[in-house]
């Protein structure tokens, strides 16, 4: 029974972001760009826009990012663009699902450390942190990255424990799996490890 508070603390944070969200995007981030990688993918069109964003990048007077991003993101957008189209509310529902799926996530993380009282303040801190929130009004990588992060972490937790040299092995790989995820969606995922 405890357990299915999650839920409920997921349900209404999940009403509470998309509530917050608008049709638009703000204009300080690179969502732009992850949005047109995402686009070239799902298009068959990669060299078009390395290319492009190549040529935009070294003619501008001020260069405003890298001339791709690292593929994990684009390529989960691509994933929503090909079934759904050129949507924003869609590109931020896939942030949402990471968002979601991350606070489940921190509930089964502490299990063992803390209360169900304490799990429940500490859960409900990220559910209905208003920064947080509203973050989710952006399509950027920086949930999916915090979901694959916090999830590495899990699975060190879980081999932390004594097990059989087959199930170490398969924790391990699933580990490296997870890294590699973290490191697809930004640069900085390099340090997991």
């Amino acid at each position: 029974m405890k357990n299915k508070l999650i839920f409920l603390i997921v349900f209404i944070s999940a009403i509470i972001q998309i509530f917050t969200w608008t049709t638009g995007h703000n204009w300080g981030g690179d969502f732009s760009a992850y949005i047109m990688q995402a686009i070239s993918i799902s298009d068959g069109t990669v060299e078009r826009f390395v290319e492009l964003n190549d040529q935009t990048k070294n003619l501008s007077s001020k260069p405003v990012g890298p001339v791709t991003y690292p593929w994990g993101f684009p390529i989960l957008l691509s994933i929503a663009y090909s079934y759904f189209g050129f949507d924003i509310v869609i590109f931020k529902s896939v942030i949402l699902i990471f968002f979601l799926a991350l606070l489940v996530l921190l509930w089964f993380l502490y299990e063992k450390e803390l209360d169900f009282f304490e799990r429940l303040i500490f859960v409900s801190i990220f559910a209905f942190n208003p920064f947080l929130l509203k973050f989710g009004d952006s399509v950027l990588s920086d949930i999916p990255f915090l979901f694959f992060s916090t999830l590495s972490i899990f699975i060190l937790f879980k081999l932390e424990k004594k097990r059989s040299y087959q199930s170490t092995l398969l924790l391990t790989f699933i580990l490296g799996l997870f890294f590699a995820a973290g490191f697809s969606l930004r640069s900085n995922g390099v340090f997991l490890p």
